[in-house]
């Protein structure tokens, strides 16, 4: 029970930091789901996380962690964070395990903090997931309301203060491609409409 309780009353902190939301009513309550947002600073997750834990009761959000301190277990934990392998297959397989197990797991795609105002192609992470799983995947758009920072300083103060837009969009229809041999080929259709997704959610322009 504190477990949610608490996640709430943080989200709740975090409410100020949202200049808007749009499209929660995209977001299912409860079930397996599959996000993939553009990624603009260090402290996006946290309020990606926050605003998708208000509309859903507490709801743990899964996301993949780089830096080496979040593959303590209470990371995982109490955060959600899974743990970025430089054995990517065993990322992978940790966040399929927690998808099997009707969790809600958030993937950038982008693999990277992406200040510019073009969406690239992007990892095949989320395609393939989203094929082997057949689970809803929804994209979502992040905007700043300020210029990127362009040094760390910055970007810790950024985590502080900075404010963004969140924009959660429709589930995608992969069923097209549901039952296919997954190739670099098929991968990069649905790589594809991934990315364009979020770039038009995001208001950036999608580049292959």
């Amino acid at each position: 029970m504190s477990y949610p309780i608490s996640r709430r009353i943080i989200g709740s902190m975090l409410k100020l930091r949202f200049a808007s939301v749009q499209g929660l009513e995209n977001l299912p309550r409860n079930g397996p789901v599959i996000l993939a947002s553009n990624h603009i600073g260090l402290h996006d997750p946290l309020l990606l996380a926050a605003a998708l834990i208000m509309h859903t009761d507490g709801r743990k959000v899964h996301c993949i962690a780089k830096w080496p301190i979040f593959r303590l277990p209470i990371f995982g934990y109490w955060l959600g964070s899974v743990p970025l392998y430089s054995d990517r297959k065993k990322t992978l397989a940790l966040v399929e395990k927690k998808i099997l197990q009707g969790e809600l797991v958030l993937i950038y795609p982008e693999g990277k903090v992406n200040y510019s105002e073009i969406i690239g192609r992007g990892k095949t992470g989320a395609a393939r997931l989203a094929l082997k799983t057949r689970v809803p995947l929804i994209p979502i758009g992040l905007r700043r309301t300020s210029p990127p920072k362009k040094n760390l300083a910055g970007e810790l103060l950024e985590m502080a203060y900075a404010r963004l837009h969140i924009n959660i969009g429709s589930p995608l229809d992969l069923s097209h491609w549901f039952g296919k041999n997954i190739n670099p080929a098929l991968l990069a259709d649905v790589n594809e409409k991934i990315m364009s997704a979020i770039g038009a959610l995001a208001e950036k322009k999608y580049q292959l």
